[in-house]
């Protein structure tokens, strides 16, 4: 069982395994011929890179990672950047957009028509919490009990029941909820098609267009809208969802509270709808000219709770590494982790980051410590940093004490990983705009010029 476990985990091994019977001879010849082959496949890799970093010098574009949570202000700069600098690919990017949320709303009514159909069809309710639909969901107080004045399981409805009876008002809801099952029976359909088109466009360098895809999902959400906020406000469907252990995506649930908006012909993505996206669509790459002058090719690497591999990639020949840290997270915690708190968090992240400086040099570090305004609110309630922050001891609970000592506490993880040599900005932002676009240019120019200074050895 011991020898299986390598090839469980590995699945090509079993491709790579020495031929039975092999003798000294035959495997002194094999292992000769896949050194070299991994020989050539590095030198490969090695020119691959070399080119890759030979154009995008040629073409004087600068490369920037830009890595924050999703209120740490960072999304809304990147919006804000390609708004003004980049306005065609962001017109672009909207109609992609209204898409996918159009999407998640479908998806989500998929699923709410699954669970409805099953507990109209009597199947059984998962008995364990890792059976969840999608994403799973906690035990809820009410899954063994129906509170008073909500519709019963839809399942021990009598279908018989006489209509002027209790038991008749229920034939009568469950014979509504058919009616609804009916009428949305099209969703399905049209949530496959689009489905196809976004599996297809988020494939590298795609340009599949949406087409009548698109038109299809806008007009039939248009048209079901009042079944969709139905099923989704319904007490029985919230009962069934929670009995069955079924938890809708997070973005499904904010796009299914404003649907009046979305469902309108003329819906445009807001910038929360932007965020909410982006924050399930992965790494993004942009690429953005100001004016006459160099490029800059942004890569939004999204959520700092990702897997911390996946960046590896977008870190090689990078000119600057873009960090947005909240500060007025001090005393909140992480929705996926109630356990952790969101400043320690960043905190942790901006540790890996520059204790992984190795990766990146010799490129420089910028750091927007964004949220100021929100602190100084937070402080002036009577919120106490040190009730979230420990370390922060007896110092003075104001603001202008409150983002030095963090500020310093940032430094100091900085300067101790990656000393004196490396260029580091620290920007303290209150609202996040175009002020911090400029800060964003400057800073990724100057982390330029000092690299292109050192390796052509001026002083």
């Amino acid at each position: 069982m011991a020898g299986n476990t390598v090839h469980d985990d590995e699945p090509f091994a079993i491709f790579l395994k020495p031929p039975e019977n092999e003798t000294p001879s035959e495997r002194a010849s094999r292992e000769t011929r896949e050194a070299e082959a991994k020989k050539r496949s590095d030198t490969i890799d090695k020119e691959l890179r070399t080119e890759r970093q030979t154009i995008r010098m040629s073409r004087g574009l600068l490369k920037a990672v830009l890595i924050g949570d999703s209120r740490s202000g960072k999304s809304r700069i990147i919006n804000q950047l390609r708004m003004r600098y980049a306005p065609d690919d962001w017109d672009a990017d909207l109609i992609k957009w209204s898409c996918v949320v159009r999407l998640k709303i479908l998806q989500a009514v998929v699923t709410i028509l699954d669970a409805l159909q099953s507990e109209l069809d009597g199947e059984a309710a998962p008995q364990s919490p890792d059976n969840a639909h999608r994403n799973g969901t906690t035990e809820h107080p009410s899954d063994q009990q129906i509170s008073p004045g909500l519709t019963p399981p839809l399942c021990n409805l009598d279908p018989g029941s006489v209509p002027d009876s209790p038991a008749g008002q229920g034939s009568t809801i469950q014979h509504k909820y058919h009616r609804v099952l009916l009428r949305l029976r099209a969703i399905r359909r049209t949530e496959g098609n689009l489905r196809k088109w976004f599996d297809a466009s988020v494939e590298t360098n795609s340009t599949c267009p949406p087409g009548k895809r698109s038109e299809e999902a806008m007009n039939l959400i248009a048209h079901c809208q009042e079944d969709i906020k139905f099923l989704s406000k319904d007490e029985a469907v919230k009962l069934i969802l929670r009995k069955r252990a079924i938890q809708l995506e997070g973005s499904a649930e904010f796009f299914l509270e404003d649907l009046d908006r979305i469902a309108s012909r003329s819906y445009t993505p807001s910038e929360a709808d932007i965020s909410h996206v982006c924050s399930s669509t992965g790494i993004q790459e942009y690429q953005i000219t100001f004016g006459l002058k160099q490029p800059i090719c942004l890569y939004d690497i999204g959520s700092s709770r990702m897997a911390r591999q996946a960046w590896v990639p977008y870190f090689e020949g990078v000119d600057a590494v873009l960090v947005f840290v909240s500060l007025s997270g001090f005393d909140e915690r992480l929705p996926e982790d109630p356990k952790v708190n969101r400043l320690e968090d960043s905190l942790l992240l901006w540790r890996t980051i520059c204790g992984s400086f190795r990766l990146l040099k010799p490129s420089g570090l910028i750091l927007f410590l964004t949220g100021c305004d929100v602190l100084r609110r937070k402080l002036k309630r009577g919120v106490q940093v040190k009730d979230s922050v420990p370390s922060y001891g007896d110092r003075p609970n104001d603001p202008y004490v409150v983002v030095r000592y963090l500020r310093e506490k940032f430094k100091a993880v900085a300067k101790q990983s990656v000393g004196e040599d490396v260029t580091l900005h620290i920007y303290e932002v209150a609202t996040v705009d175009m002020n911090t676009a400029a800060h964003i240019i400057s800073g990724v120019r100057d982390i330029a010029l000092r690299k292109h200074l050192k390796s052509s050895e001026i002083p």
